[in-house]
C-alpha cells in the first residue's frame, strides 16, 4: 500500500489460494528477503488488518471488471516502442488499442 491505495494486490491475494489446498486458521502473510548482504536475509510479514485485507479483494474486483469493460488507464499510445528490438516478441502494432477517452 501507497498512501493508504493498494498498489500491489500480490501478496494479500496469495491468500486465496490457501483454501483448495486445505489449508484453514490463521494465516500470515509476507515477504522472504534475499538482499546482496547475506546478513540481512530473512522474512518480513505484513501486518494488514481484516478490513484492508478486505479492501485489497474490492480493488482486485474493481480492475477485474475493468478489465473485463476493455478500461485501461492511462490511456497510452502503442505507436512508438520503448524497446524496438523487442517489437516482434511483444507483437507492437500487431494490434490497434481500443482506448476509451
Amino acid at each position: 500500500r501507497k498512501s493508504g491505495e493498494w498498489i500491489d494486490l500480490q501478496l494479500p491475494l496469495y491468500r486465496h489460494l490457501l483454501e483448495p489446498l486445505g489449508v484453514s486458521g490463521d494465516v500470515s502473510l509476507g515477504y522472504v528477503l534475499l538482499p546482496r548482504d547475506l546478513d540481512e536475509v530473512g522474512g518480513r510479514l505484513a501486518n494488514w488488518t481484516e478490513d484492508e485485507l478486505h479492501a485489497a479483494d474490492e480493488v482486485a474486483r474493481q480492475v477485474i471488471q475493468s478489465v473485463h469493460a476493455e478500461r485501461f488507464w492511462p490511456p497510452e499510445s502503442v505507436e512508438a516502442s520503448h524497446f524496438p528490438e523487442l517489437a516482434g516478441i511483444c507483437q507492437d502494432g500487431v494490434l490497434e488499442p481500443r482506448w476509451e477517452s
